[in-house]
């Protein structure tokens, strides 16, 4: 792909063109491709001399109207002879094409993507980095006058420069000069954006994680009452906890150790535990979105939190059976006595122990008894089983 100079550095170059077409040994010069001719430093650096005063010339030929008589034939003798000297520069001024690997680093840019879309004939065809490259060498060879024309085979890697050779020499030394400051900054600019991007990825996740830690149960339970481990968790994390009875607060709760879990799930969570002197409970968790489900809202954008209910297992009680059993058959009083205690310790081993009332009326040998269905049938049988014996 051709890259063109801008448009003053076209003009600069064409007034050199001028002066040099105007020579009949550059003139002759065949436009076929041709071997690159070495220059030295001391003659690009004289033709380079003899081309910025030409341009000067014709700057101040054209833009200065109303020049004196002799000041305009100064200037055209100046013309003549810097023309005359460039004719001991026909084989520096002969055009060539040169082809020259580019610098693995800065082929390396050609691959960048891009960020703005092709521009057909022009630097930003190429990845933004080689054509900011391009453009910076363009704005250097235009300020010179310099009619070099250069092509990037991106799949080769290869620099193409076309024009005369002592310019194409320029060229070559002017791109490398500037490579390797160009790409100490480019490795610069990247060091800087991957220390930025680090630090900004260590503080977001360190923001994400103290978010996290600030709104979820974080703990260590040593085991203990219901009210007190409220109050711990309402240390760490806002959040509603309503106790439908008193009484629950004195509820045993036994060890657990939590990390970042959700206030609602945590007490809910509480519903699994074993239960201590009988005590169990349900959880009821009520949000906005329990009340209204189209709602977008929440606590983290602002919404109101979701109140967590604790309520106490209510146990419907066993059907209460009462039966009078006849024991007229133990005639001896310490037989009775012995047929109680031998009820009793089958009640305590069965958990009715608490549950169950045993009298026994020893002026008619009338047993009466008190309790669950299951407890009642228990006595029957123990009364049965005793008489056959």
């Amino acid at each position: 792909m051709r890259h063109s100079l801008p448009n003053n550095s076209r003009i600069l170059a064409a007034l050199v063109g001028i002066g040099l077409l105007a020579t009949p040994a550059f003139a002759q010069q065949p436009a076929t491709l041709a071997p690159p001719t070495p220059t030295t430093v001391a003659a690009r650096k004289e033709l380079a001399e003899i081309r910025a005063r030409l341009i000067a010339i014709e700057k101040q030929d054209k833009e200065v109207p109303g020049l004196a008589a002799d000041v305009r034939t100064a200037l055209n003798e100046e013309r003549a002879k810097l023309r005359d000297a460039l004719r001991r520069f026909a084989a520096e001024c002969a055009p060539v094409t040169v082809r020259v690997p580019i610098e693995p680093r800065l082929a390396a840019l050609l691959q960048r993507p891009r960020s703005r879309p092709a521009v057909l004939n022009g630097p930003a065809a190429l990845g933004e980095i080689a054509s900011n490259f391009l453009s910076m060498v363009y704005d250097e060879i235009g300020h010179r006058g310099s009619k070099v024309e250069i092509t990037i085979d991106a799949p080769l890697s290869m620099f193409r420069f076309s024009g005369a050779a002592w310019e194409v020499e320029e060229a070559k030394a002017l791109i490398a000069e500037a490579i390797p400051p160009y790409l100490a900054r480019i490795e610069e600019l990247d060091d800087a954006r991957t220390r930025e991007f680090a630090e900004a990825q260590a503080h977001a996740n360190r923001e994400s994680a103290e978010q996290l830690r600030s709104s979820t149960v974080n703990l260590d339970w040593a085991g203990g009452k219901l009210g007190d481990l409220i109050a711990k968790v309402k240390t760490q994390v806002p959040c509603n906890v309503l106790l439908a009875a008193p009484s629950l607060a004195d509820a045993k709760i036994p060890p657990l150790s939590v990390s970042f879990m959700a206030p609602e799930v945590f007490f809910e969570m509480l519903e699994t535990l074993p239960g201590q002197d009988g005590n169990e409970f349900f959880v009821t968790v009520v949000s906005q979105a329990t009340i209204d489900p189209d709602s977008k809202t929440s606590a983290k954008n602002g919404g109101s939190l979701s109140a967590i209910t604790i309520t106490p297992v209510v146990r419907e009680e066993a059907p209460v059976s009462r039966e009078v059993f006849d024991v007229r058959g133990w005639s001896k009083p310490e037989a009775a006595s012995q047929l109680v205690d031998s009820i009793g310790f089958a009640m305590d081993a069965a958990g009715f122990a608490d549950k169950v009332k045993i009298r026994l009326h020893a002026p008619s040998n009338l047993l009466f008894v008190q309790g669950p269905r299951e407890a009642v049938e228990l006595v029957r049988k123990i009364i049965e089983a005793t008489r056959t014996k």
